[in-house]
């Protein structure tokens, strides 16, 4: 689909992720504090592989702030750095509930957020880039300021989709 700028003559095509991915929202993360507003948006690809990043909803997102780092260390004993893929069935990947922490945020204000996974699945992989330049996740969430790349099992990946918000349902 072609789309015409409405200033000019100019042909503006759809970016990557329009044409590629579809994209899913899930809010409130985790459902145990429905207080949270750790929304997270999941672009899913057509060969089923996710990228997991903030929805613009996410405190992080909404209130422009600064991030000052990003930890993918969740818990005194489990970093997802430490994740460990190998092979076409991405044998040692960690496993990933919806209520999963992918990685911490600090912000300049004090503030500190826990992302969650949203999806169940293999973690692929992390952004090791937010480490060096955390504030990607705020500058680019939906490109290369991504959080986490997971699989879902084969026979789930349909049903994720369907379990997740669609654009027009999150607006």
């Amino acid at each position: 689909t072609e789309y015409l700028h409405h200033n000019s003559m100019q042909t503006i095509f759809p970016s990557v992720i329009e044409r590629y991915f579809t994209t899913g929202y899930k809010v409130n993360l985790p459902k145990s504090n429905p207080s949270n507003m750790n929304d997270v948006c999941i672009l899913r690809h057509s060969n089923s592989i996710c990228l997991i990043t903030l929805a613009p909803t996410h405190p992080v997102i909404e209130n422009k702030c600064r991030i000052t780092s990003i930890s993918f260390k969740v818990t005194d004993k489990l970093d997802r750095l430490q994740n460990s893929v190998s092979g076409k069935r991405k044998r040692g990947a960690q496993w990933l509930n919806p209520s999963g922490p992918l990685c911490v945020i600090s912000c300049d204000d004090g503030s500190k957020h826990t992302v969650y996974c949203g999806i169940r699945g293999s973690l692929v992989e992390v952004n090791e880039r937010l480490i060096s330049s955390p504030q990607l996740l705020h500058d680019c969430y939906k490109t290369e300021g991504y959080i986490a790349v997971v699989m879902p099992k084969h026979l789930e990946a349909k049903a994720t989709m369907d379990d997740l918000l669609t654009e027009e349902q999150f607006k």
